[in-house]
């Protein structure tokens, strides 16, 4: 819990910094997730809410969260996308939506930071 907590922490801080420049963040965080605040927000709640409620929850909390994220997720991805276009689909390409990917060099094109 404490590992997405952190994530959320540096994400937002990079979000935020990111917001002021008037430009998405691609770089940090972002670099290897699309999405790390949803990110460590499910990293996050959902074992918070196994210890609390018990694991009867380890079924439906991770399809029910997963969802809510395709939700939330689906306007953003298309706006970035009209307005970046093809800088945005080759991000898109290269980067996950949710799961992190490790292995891949941190994604640096100077119309995100």
């Amino acid at each position: 819990m404490t590992i997405g907590l952190s994530i959320i922490l540096l994400s937002l801080h990079q979000l935020i910094d990111g917001f002021r420049r008037g430009i998405p963040v691609k770089n940090g965080s972002y670099a290897y997730t699309r999405n790390p605040i949803y990110f460590s927000a499910i990293i996050f709640i959902i074992p918070a809410l196994i210890l609390i409620m018990g694991p009867i929850l380890l079924i439906p909390v991770p399809f029910l969260t997963y969802s809510l994220f395709k939700l939330l997720t689906g306007k953003k991805e298309r706006i970035f996308e009209e307005k970046f276009v093809d800088e945005y689909i080759e991000y898109w390409k290269n980067v996950n939506s949710l799961i992190p990917r490790f292995n891949r060099r941190s994604y640096n094109n100077s119309i995100f930071l």
